[in-house]
């Protein structure tokens, strides 16, 4: 495997994809020291996870891309024996989508098999700048991407110590910091937390029993619970006196009075 190889094939531009896929199958196959790379088309078709066809098809198109170049193993190599290929992916500033100009396109695929003693020789690369930032942004330096992570590990920090004094229920601390570090927007979720809070821990639910119905911190983080309608209590007295009922009070009713001993009204 030639790690140069493998990251000048990143900053080529080829597609489809699966073409790509294949010059990357090609780099890694590549010996950086010696030179060789005599993978069969069935080893490429399984390493890109396609048909064999389809890989001859991907390894002729970047042959007549002078990409790839046949330089063994022709009419006179032996029968079965995969072809020596060697690449082509030496860069120059700014041309990272271009072959190199020492370059010269095979003609494997437009002439067939040809003879060629050409001995097997070590391929040359450059450095390819946009190979090695692949997957990042250029215009952004790294010291801002870590910047910004940490400004928003300090706002969860920071929200969650207010949100944790502020909630009347006391448990879970540690399952409830993790689902507060899922939210995206700290301080502005700490902003409708503590608006809702303001009614919740007032609501008939929340004072009942001596707050037995209060949902754990974690729950209420994960079930979003600040966004829960108010209910309108304000028809309804919250301590209401006990209701009388035609049932109650029957020991302190007289059965008696009234009836004589001999079993007689007075």
């Amino acid at each position: 495997m030639s790690i140069a190889a493998i990251d000048a094939a990143w900053g080529i531009d080829v597609s489809p994809p699966a073409r790509k896929l294949v010059l990357l199958c090609m780099a890694n196959r590549h010996n950086g020291i010696t030179g060789q790379l005599n993978p069969s088309v069935d080893d490429v078709a399984r390493s890109c996870g396609i048909s064999p066809d389809q890989a001859r098809r991907h390894l002729h198109s970047l042959i007549e891309s002078g990409l790839l170049e046949v330089i063994g193993n022709h009419h006179g190599g032996r029968p079965g024996m995969s072809r020596n290929y060697r690449l082509n992916l030496a860069m120059t500033t700014g041309t990272d989508a271009t072959p190199s100009m020492g370059a010269t396109p095979g003609t494997d695929a437009a002439e067939g098999l040809h003879p060629c003693s050409t001995p097997l020789a070590p391929m040359q690369l450059t450095p390819c700048i946009h190979a090695s930032q692949t997957g990042k942004n250029l215009n952004e330096p790294e010291i801002n991407r870590k910047v910004t992570r940490a400004d928003h590990a300090a706002a969860v920090d920071d929200s969650f110590a207010r949100f944790w004094d502020a909630y009347p229920k006391k448990v879970g601390k540690q399952a409830a910091e993790k689902a507060f570090s899922k939210v995206k927007c700290p301080a502005e979720t700490l902003a409708l937390i503590l608006k809702a809070l303001a009614w919740q821990c007032e609501s008939d639910q929340w004072l009942r029993d001596g707050g037995q119905y209060i949902p754990n911190p974690a729950t209420y983080i994960n079930q979003g619970r600040w966004d829960d309608e108010q209910p309108n209590e304000s028809a309804t007295p919250r301590h209401l006196p006990a209701r009388t009922s035609r049932h109650s009070g029957f020991e302190k009713i007289n059965y008696r009075e009234g009836i004589n001993d001999d079993g007689s009204f007075s």
